[in-house]
């Protein structure tokens, strides 16, 4: 037998000022029953879980959710859920071990030893963690991230990946939802990757410190320790411009005033060089 508990007064994604306007349901259904402990401000759910909000579902094994009382209604403070995590969505299906939401902060938080986002435009692999900050129009991967978009052959690796999105991304009716979009990858805007970067496109491979691309633009730009290698060369220096399309690479000595840290007027130390090896057939 399942036990479902409708908590019409838990809006996940409202900050408290939001409640009285905006206060949609959620559906916590679980095969082993949902238990509340209101002396201590908090009610679990166990075995084949489900917590619905709007058109996104998290499934899992178990779930708590700590909430505050004010005037007699019980609003969330964090919820928790655990094992065999699976959250659906029309933006994205993503797998984890845990996910935790941060309703004061309005963070969403996936965690495990591979957490993999599989979207419309891309699918993102992270063995720490993903976390989206909707507030800040910014998601954050960590730990040996891969991403393959999947409008181009091209794939993006690095120990962080920070995916910022477009001023039309915004919190609707689910726990998450972009106004300009049906799908979270859609209103994504720009785009950095950051330790051990791997970029992978056909016929080269770029390696660095540091990347960055805007959605839907040709150019990628990667500095620090770059190393780009095709077909018949390698090309090593600071600073480099990728021509996805084209198949070019700008490789430079220095830094650009853009991408130098901040404080920095000109690039210091030692004249610095292009390298090129040949790499015959």
């Amino acid at each position: 037998m399942r036990f479902v508990l409708l908590l019409g007064l838990l809006p996940f994604i409202d900050s408290m000022a939001e409640v009285e306007k905006n206060s949609f349901p959620i559906d916590i259904s679980a095969a082993a029953g949902v238990q509340v402990y209101d002396s201590e401000n908090r009610l679990e759910a166990y075995d084949q879980l489900s917590i619905a909000r709007s058109d996104a579902t998290i499934y899992g094994d178990k779930a708590v959710i700590r909430y505050v009382k004010k005037d007699d209604k019980r609003q969330p403070r964090e919820l928790i859920v655990n094992d065999r995590v699976i959250t659906v969505s029309p933006q994205a299906t993503i797998y984890a071990d845990q996910v935790i939401y941060d309703v004061k902060q309005e963070k969403l938080t996936f965690l495990g030893k591979l957490v993999k986002l599989y979207g419309l435009t891309a699918n993102i692999n992270a063995k720490k963690s993903l976390a989206y900050l909707p507030n800040k129009k910014q998601a954050i991967a960590r730990g040996k991230v891969e991403m393959q978009d999947l409008q181009s052959p091209q794939k993006l690796f690095a120990d962080r990946i920070d995916f910022f999105f477009k001023d039309g991304a915004q919190k609707e009716q689910g726990f998450t939802q972009s106004k300009e979009s049906k799908e979270l990858m859609g209103a994504l805007e720009y785009v950095e990757g950051h330790g051990n970067v791997r970029i992978v496109l056909p016929g080269k491979i770029a390696t660095g410190d540091h990347a960055s691309f805007r959605a839907g633009k040709n150019i990628i730009e990667m500095w620090g320790n770059v190393l780009v290698t095709d077909d018949n060369k390698q090309l090593r220096g600071e600073y480099a411009v990728i021509y996805k399309n084209q198949g070019q690479s700008k490789v430079f000595a220095n830094l650009p005033k853009h991408k130098r840290p901040a404080g920095t007027a000109t690039n210091n130390g030692p004249q610095k060089r292009v390298k090129i090896v040949l790499l015959p057939k």
